[in-house]
């Protein structure tokens, strides 16, 4: 029975023709053969509706818009018309490897609680440069709400969701076109876990996609919002994420210019703020491991002697 339920993917695409192309034929390669894919064409002006007219496959279903609604809301759209127990949300120039539903639904299939699997991706470029960024070592599950707030990002490409959980949420912000699948996640992870796997599922396309000059600041506000929204415990966790995430580009810049000391305490300060991202396979090489290197340069002596006057403070 398990082999029969269904993952739905949703791809929105707009005047991207011939990459289309590229990326439907990743879907139909796919090993695992329960799908339904689902395309809306957001309204395109090149030949993109004549060629989606022309599929016969009776896995996939295509939709046309009349007005450009932008891709939030065709997800939103194709999310209302699928049929799956878990959905992928693919963008029209990227690539599923042949294995990633099959990846990513056995994993996730093991953790009946988890709200989503995250795979790894490979980057590559039109001129054959390629780059893997493998996210974790070995299959785990944990909450990634705190490594989200420092930064840590996922995309929607390489991560199958459980559909109730998308749509328990109210779907995508169809007021975003940018960062909405970091928003997305910001309110789908506060309170579940995930499951995070080596394998290399989804092959991004870089082609120089388009960023607004003030995308941090778009971030940060994300984060900041989704921090508002929370309550008691949660929220002052929340709070010293944030705090910390501000503290760490200092103690970054300090640790590259060799002031070890001086790195230190600031790393000390962040794993204080924030400690459930030190033992963060997703953030502890951010402050775990360059805390530890601080305490076994030359310093040692003014950081032991830094960690008696704690001591002495805290017997007082």
């Amino acid at each position: 029975m398990i082999n029969q339920i269904t993952i739905s993917i949703i791809i929105p695409t707009h005047n991207r023709r011939n990459l289309l192309e590229e990326t439907i034929n990743s879907v139909k390669n796919q090993s695992y053969s329960n799908w339904e894919l689902i395309v809306i064409d957001d309204c395109s002006t090149d030949h993109t509706w004549e060629y989606l007219s022309s599929i016969n496959h009776k896995n996939i279903h295509v939709l046309k818009m009349a007005d450009n609604v932008e891709r939030s809301k065709a997800r939103n759209i194709g999310l209302a018309k699928s049929n799956g127990e878990y959905v992928l949300f693919l963008d029209d120039d990227d690539l599923l490897t042949e294995n990633s539903l099959q990846f990513l639904f056995d994993s996730i299939i093991t953790y009946p609680k988890a709200i989503a699997c995250i795979g790894s991706y490979m980057t590559f470029d039109e001129n054959g440069a390629t780059d893997n960024y493998r996210i974790i070592n070995k299959i785990t599950y944990l909450n990634i709400f705190d490594d989200l707030l420092l930064g840590w990002m996922a995309t929607a490409g390489h991560t199958l969701f459980q559909s109730q959980a998308i749509k328990s949420i109210g779907g995508w912000n169809e007021g975003s076109s940018f960062a909405e699948d970091h928003e997305l996640w910001l309110k789908l992870a506060q309170n579940k876990n995930v499951v995070l796997i080596p394998e290399i599922v989804l092959e991004y396309r870089v082609h120089g996609q388009w960023r607004p000059e003030n995308q941090n600041q778009i971030m940060d506000d994300l984060r900041v919002d989704a921090v508002k929204g929370l309550s008691g415990y949660k929220k002052r966790m929340g709070e010293g994420v944030l705090k910390a995430r501000a503290i760490l580009p200092v103690a970054e810049g300090l640790y590259e210019q060799e002031h070890y000391f001086k790195a230190f305490i600031k790393y000390f300060r962040i794993s204080y703020l924030a400690p459930s991202l030190l033992l963060s396979p997703l953030s502890r090489n951010r402050i775990l491991i360059p805390l530890l290197k601080c305490l076994l340069t030359r310093y040692g002596l003014k950081i032991g002697k830094f960690f008696m006057m704690i001591i002495k403070n805290t017997k007082k």
